[in-house]
């Protein structure tokens, strides 16, 4: 006969616990790494104006159509029905688009040559228009202190001149 090894009632909650918070560390993990894979083909565009109608997709479609093709080198072609715009309505600015391209080195080509928008003919799109990645919180956290960094940087150098 085995003898059997009697365990005390908490070291079986901690094993629990302990069982719990890796399978909650796993599916945590699973989950951001999905979540940044899908954002890796999605861009944001601020400052395109928005129609009246509620969730017109194809308008927003080709309303990114349409700013690349008048403004930038590149022609991406995005996912059919993708387009939506995100956050609440407001009167005095439109809101941010998030649209899904047909692959990730789409995405980069747009975000490199979006730089040109600084440059272009039309004042609305050089003062209002710009182009991201789709970035997670934590990830746009990291860029933002970064830009602070960068700009703490050029004031201090001045600074000193």
């Amino acid at each position: 006969m085995c003898p059997t090894v009697a365990l005390p009632f908490p070291s079986v909650i901690l094993m629990t616990r302990a069982h719990i918070t890796a399978a909650a560390v796993e599916s945590t993990v699973l989950n951001t790494s999905n979540d940044l894979k899908r954002r890796k083909q999605n861009l944001i565009i601020t400052g395109l104006p928005e129609t009246d109608g509620d969730g017109d997709t194809d308008h927003d479609e080709q309303l990114f159509l349409k700013l690349c093709e008048d403004h930038l080198p590149v022609k991406p072609l995005p996912v059919r029905h993708s387009a939506r715009r995100l956050g609440m309505k407001t009167d005095d600015r439109p809101r941010r688009l998030l649209i899904k391209l047909q692959s990730e080195d789409s995405v980069k080509a747009v975000i490199s040559a979006a730089k040109s928008l600084h440059h272009s003919d039309d004042e609305y799109v050089r003062q209002s228009v710009y182009i991201n990645a789709d970035l997670s919180p934590a990830e746009a956290k990291l860029a933002y202190k970064k830009r602070k960094r960068r700009r703490e940087q050029i004031v201090r150098r001045q600074a000193e001149t």
